[in-house]
This record gives structure tokens, C-alpha cells and sequence, in this order.
């Protein structure tokens, strides 16, 4: 249920944990997104973008597990 537009290097290599940047405020589609990966509130950071073509990015890094 989750349309993955585009799969790449992040901006940097040294994310110790994973992390979900909301672009768009949408607060469902994160919330989802953390109860989906186990994250933390703690991972989510919001950089309202209002042209972004995007609504959220995951930054996966060495803590992501998935099932």
C-alpha cells in the first residue's frame, strides 16, 4: 500500500538511525510510516517543502529491520 517513487543514496552516509522527512505535513502517512519501520517520534523530522514532488523521504540506516 505504499507507492515507492525513487530508491537512492541519501544526501549522506552517516545516518547512525533511521529517520522518515515529512515534506508535506501530512501527519497520517507518517504516523503509519513510524508504526510500519518500529521508529521513534524522535525519527521523524518535518521540513515543509510546498512544491515537493515527494511527501516523504525514509533515510534507512544500519538500526532498520524489517520482518
Amino acid at each position: 500500500g505504499i507507492n515507492v517513487v525513487e530508491i537512492g543514496n541519501a544526501d549522506r552516509m552517516d545516518y547512525v538511525k533511521t529517520v522518515i522527512i515529512d515534506y508535506t505535513g501530512n501527519p497520517y502517512t507518517t504516523r503509519y510510516l513510524m508504526l510500519l519501520l518500529n521508529l521513534t517520534q524522535s525519527q521523524i523530522l518535518s521540513q515543509t517543502v510546498p512544491d515537493s514532488p515527494v511527501d516523504v523521504a525514509v533515510i534507512a540506516a544500519g538500526d532498520l529491520w524489517l520482518p
